[in-house]
């Protein structure tokens, strides 16, 4: 499933430029948060890390990447944990600073679990706070990072790979790379930007065909189960990573099972990112080489549907 974006228009602006306001980027996966000062430092652009908890220095513009995974708790305190920090984080800014708050998609449903209310939670810590607000919502990050790294650690490490719970969930990701680019402008870009954006490759994949490729790529035969959300814990203590533990696979896994995708289509005009692609972004982040498109085909139309084997067992190809 594909769509097209305008990606020109009247409210197109201009990348960067001159701009050379210093970047603080704070919080976070420490490998999204290099990728973000990486590709400001490459843009010109003064930048450097911060912890958790540590706030911009004078004159610095603010990249917030939220409450680090590794101090992410389990349940609804994370809510509470999350909003507390951002409240903190807002006082300590000053209020003529630029803030970038990055957030999940689908943080306003109505329908939201644990993880989106805690990042609506922080949104509205900023809110009350900073006029100069711009809040970058997104999805699954495909690189070295987040859930993406934690499903590869677990198909290398075992020969059954449970689904749980995600396995019809439509996705759309977006390249580590893009991710970084448009925190980057969404920083140093001058005049008022809109308060929310929604990210996304614009191209939607499920759950199970984003877990499938990577275990073909790295060129291992896995048996997918599929289980539900019942199981969601259990299967978080097999995909926890050092960056990524269990409680924070938990609420991921959660979050991904009622599907991750941006309504929003007003990043591709006022931002200067083009989005690789679906096929590029897989590519690039895993190595996976998705099936050639033929003519009057789908984009999956080389994919075949797993054999059955016993009652609950489906190999891969």
């Amino acid at each position: 499933m594909e769509r097209e974006f305008d990606r020109s228009g009247p409210d197109a602006q201009e990348g960067p430029g001159d701009v050379t306001a210093p970047l603080c980027g704070a919080g976070g996966e420490g490998t999204v948060r290099a990728a973000v000062v990486e590709v400001a430092r490459s843009s010109g652009i003064e930048a450097r890390e911060a912890d958790g908890s540590a706030s911009p220095e004078p004159g610095e513009t603010l990249v917030d990447l939220g409450l680090p995974p590794r101090d992410w708790p389990a349940g609804a305190e994370l809510v509470l944990r999350e909003t507390e920090r951002a409240a903190r984080l807002a006082r300590a800014t000053p209020a003529t600073v630029r803030v970038v708050r990055v957030s999940v998609l689908a943080a306003d449903s109505a329908r939201a679990t644990i993880w989106p209310r805690a990042q609506l939670g922080a949104e509205t810590a900023y809110r009350e706070t900073h006029d100069d607000l711009v809040i970058l919502r997104c999805g699954v990050l495909l690189g070295p990072c987040g859930i993406a790294a934690a499903f590869r650690r677990g198909i290398e490490a075992a020969r059954v790979v449970p689904l749980p719970a995600i396995r019809d969930a439509k996705l759309e990701p977006i390249l580590l790379d893009d991710f970084a680019r448009y925190c980057v402008q969404a920083a140093v870009l001058p005049g008022p930007l809109d308060e929310v954006y929604d990210l996304g490759c614009g191209e939607i994949l499920t759950g199970e065909l984003l877990v499938r490729g990577l275990a073909d790529s790295l060129g291992f035969r896995r048996w997918f189960v599929p289980t539900p959300k019942l199981l969601v814990p259990a299967v978080a203590a097999v995909l926890a990573t050092d960056s990524l533990p269990r409680a924070a696979v938990a609420h991921t896994l959660e979050t991904l099972a009622s599907g991750l995708l941006p309504r929003r289509m007003n990043a591709w005009s006022h931002f200067d990112v083009q989005p690789s692609g679906l096929r590029e972004s897989l590519a690039q982040a895993t190595g996976m080489v998705l099936p050639v498109r033929k003519k009057g085909e789908g984009r999956f139309a080389a994919w075949r549907k797993p054999v059955k084997k016993g009652i609950l067992w489906r190999k891969s190809r």
